[in-house]
This record gives C-alpha cells, sequence and structure tokens, in this order.
C-alpha cells in the first residue's frame, strides 16, 4: 500500500496516530480502508481513504489490514477530493489543494460548484484555493513552521511578491517564538505558595504544583524545612 497520488494532506499528527494505534491493538481495524490498484506502480495499491489507519496500524505491527478496492478511478478521485474536505485538522494550504482539485475537476465547473459541492461559503472557497496557489517554498515554509491561524495566512498572502511572503513569514515565527519565551518566564515567576496571617489565621495558597518539575519540588521542600527550623 502507497499514499494516494493526489493526497493533498502533508501534515500527519503524530500524537493522534499514536492513539490511533492504541485503539488498533486493542479492538482491530473497524473500518476498511479505500484503496485503487496504481498506474504508476506495478504490484500496488494507493489508498484513497484511511491512510491514518495504515500509519497506526503499522506503529503496531499490522502487516494485513482490511480494504475495500475501488476499480473506476474517477469516482476514486471523487471520493479523495470529498474525503480530504472533511477531514479533521486539515491545513488550510492543503484544504485549499483539495478545494482546487475540485474545482479544476470534472464534477465541478465554477467556486460555487465547489461551495455547494462541500457545503461551505463561495467566499470561503476562494480564500483557500489563494492559499494553494501560494509558491511553493512559501507554502512550504508555511506547513513547515505549522501556521494555522487564517488571519496570519492573509497577512502572508497580503505580501507583494515571494520574498515579501517569506519575510513575513520569518516575523510571525520569531514572534510566535518570543511570545512563548515571554510565556514561559511569565510561568516561572508565579508563586506556587503563598503563607498569609490574617487576624491572627494562617492560610497557605497553592498554585500550578503539579506542573512543577521534580527538581524543583526538592528546591522546595528543602526552602521550606529552611523555614520551619528559622521559626521554631
Amino acid at each position: 500500500l502507497i499514499p494516494y497520488n493526489k493526497q493533498v494532506r502533508a501534515l500527519f499528527d503524530d500524537e493522534k496516530i499514536e492513539d490511533l494505534a492504541l485503539t488498533i491493538r486493542e479492538n482491530g481495524i473497524r473500518q476498511p480502508l479505500t484503496v485503487i490498484k496504481s498506474e504508476q506502480h506495478e504490484g500496488k495499491y494507493e489508498i484513497i481513504s484511511g491512510e491514518r489507519r495504515y500509519k497506526a496500524a503499522q506503529k503496531v505491527g499490522l502487516h494485513h489490514v482490511p480494504c475495500i478496492i475501488l476499480t473506476d478511478t474517477e469516482k476514486a478521485e471523487e471520493i479523495s477530493i470529498i474525503e480530504n474536505t472533511q477531514r479533521e485538522n486539515l491545513h488550510p494550504v492543503e484544504l485549499g489543494k483539495a478545494y482546487m482539485m475540485l474545482y479544476t475537476s470534472r464534477f465541478c465547473k465554477t467556486q460555487d460548484d465547489v461551495a455547494r459541492k462541500v457545503g461551505v461559503p463561495r467566499a470561503s472557497v476562494s480564500e483557500y484555493i489563494k492559499y494553494a496557489e501560494l509558491p511553493e517554498k512559501v507554502q512550504s515554509e508555511i506547513l513547515t513552521n505549522k501556521i494555522f491561524a487564517r488571519n496570519l495566512l492573509r497577512k502572508i498572502c497580503s505580501q507583494k511578491n515571494e520574498n515579501g511572503m517569506l519575510s513575513m513569514i520569518h516575523n510571525i515565527v520569531n514572534e510566535e517564538s518570543n511570545s512563548k519565551k515571554n510565556n514561559i518566564v511569565l510561568e516561572r515567576q508565579k508563586n506556587v505558595l503563598q503563607v498569609s496571617i490574617i487576624d491572627g489565621t494562617v492560610t497557605l495558597k497553592k498554585s500550578k504544583i503539579s506542573r512543577l518539575s521534580q527538581q524543583e519540588k526538592t528546591q522546595i521542600k528543602e526552602a521550606v524545612s529552611k523555614f520551619l527550623d528559622e521559626i521554631q
């Protein structure tokens, strides 16, 4: 089995595939994969739907998986395109490619046809297709850096040329990196233990204890022990 030659999905969530692998280990594959004989690779079958299931099955050592074999090439293409538009967590660039495939196929003549076929507004179809029309290098950088937010993708599309788009991606990635660093600093500055004495009543306030590393827990124990020695 090999991926379908018109597969638009490039990103797979490893964590979700691991979860799916655990389910398959316990219950097997309940829904067969849909495949078609490859015209380009002799002796191979291309996966029309079920590539995530196949990847998960490989992780648990399954060498045989249930499959439904299609013989109608046009039907296989239609199923693949529609399934691509309905997949969860599909990147906007990948979804745009799916819409583009549908738009340029025999199944649809206009973007309005695509919108009706997949049940989304025409404006959304037009926007996603723009992402699929971005230069290949720009698409690659967007996917590699996992830029999903449409407001950021619109900023990238608004640039006049490829260099401007790549520069915008660089700025977005740097801003996100700095934001994460700032969040880490703020997290470290939060109090995890606060002792208050109000009108003779002592209260302890704890926060984020579960997020502490073992080293931090040890350091807190030592500090508290030292504090107890001092007040005896």
